[in-house]
């Protein structure tokens, strides 16, 4: 998987830090060290770092504290924030040869993707199908590339590798690949990331602006209470009974329109309909909101 020394994998949002250390010990895999912070706003906006020296901090406070030790790794892995990640599935001839393979879907992408090719900068994965080569192209901006290499400098860190939430997603909660679509809902605190995801690639992801925080926002409202009560109300009750269930329904419902307008973009778009749902995240565990 990767060499022998140790590599910290982290999620970067606007609302915490997240780092894991996995050790690889032959074919066994385990985790040696974790850990989670929140973040107060105006640290990273829109998953832009905004204030760099609170962001240092941050860093360092969620290494120091991981948990059962502290995280000493000198490479990491970085996830990037979806809402800046482009990702586009694209065939090609089998009989291109490899350079322009590259040439092509870098012309395709800069068709697509709304980012000045200059300021672009991504990697792309093939794989040989019956319908010729496929390509899981990922785009962003080389300006977010170069914010998060210097972060994690600035903690001793060197990035040795860039992934994104839904990839990473498909990697970690696919045991094999799947022949069937399958979408993965990761319902975090400030945004939902749908995926449908076959053959253990992305095919289509969107982020949904309806989350936790959502969720928690929308009992203070309507019960007139503090966050903390409407967390509690949340985390306890959920859809379960009254006073939280008519009120989180109608949030969740935001959501799943978002969802199944996906759904229906992926059945037009290819002819297939999703087999098997997986959901996940923080706010998955609220009562009620799974058979």
């Amino acid at each position: 998987m990767f060499r022998n020394q140790e590599l910290v994998a982290i999620n970067i949002s606007d609302a915490s830090l997240e780092a894991i250390v996995v050790r690889q010990s032959g074919q066994q895999s385990a985790i040696s060290s974790w850990s989670r912070i929140e973040l107060s706003e105006g640290i990273i906006e829109q998953g832009r770092i905004v204030d760099k020296d609170k962001a240092k901090k941050a860093l360092q406070e969620l290494l120091q504290k991981a948990q059962p030790q502290k995280i000493v790794a000198k490479e990491a892995a970085v996830t990037l924030p979806e809402n800046l990640v482009f990702t586009q599935i694209i065939t090609t001839p089998v009989s291109l040869k490899p350079a322009e393979i590259k040439d092509l879907l870098w012309q395709k992408v800069s068709e697509v993707i709304p980012i000045d090719p200059s300021q672009m900068v991504g990697d792309y994965y093939l794989r040989t199908t019956k319908a010729g080569r496929e390509s899981l192209v990922v785009a962003t901006y080389s300006q977010l590339i170069d914010e998060y290499i210097k972060l994690l400098a600035s903690v001793n860190l060197k990035v040795r590798l860039f992934s994104t939430e839904s990839i990473s997603l498909v990697q970690a909660l696919s045991s094999a690949p799947e022949a069937s679509p399958q979408l993965i809902l990761d319902i975090g605190s400030d945004q939902t990331i749908a995926v449908i995801a076959s053959g253990g690639t992305v095919r289509e992801s969107i982020n949904i602006a309806v989350a936790g925080s959502q969720f928690s926002q929308a009992l203070m409202q309507s019960q007139k209470i503090s966050l903390a009560e409407a967390e509690k109300l949340k985390a306890e009750v959920g859809l379960t009974a009254e006073p939280s269930a008519v009120v989180l329904q109608r949030t969740l419902q935001s959501l799943l329109v978002e969802v199944r307008m996906l759904m229906n973009y992926w059945q037009k778009k290819s002819g297939e309909r999703v087999a098997k749902l997986v959901v996940t995240g923080g706010s998955s565990s609220m009562p009620g909101l799974l058979p």
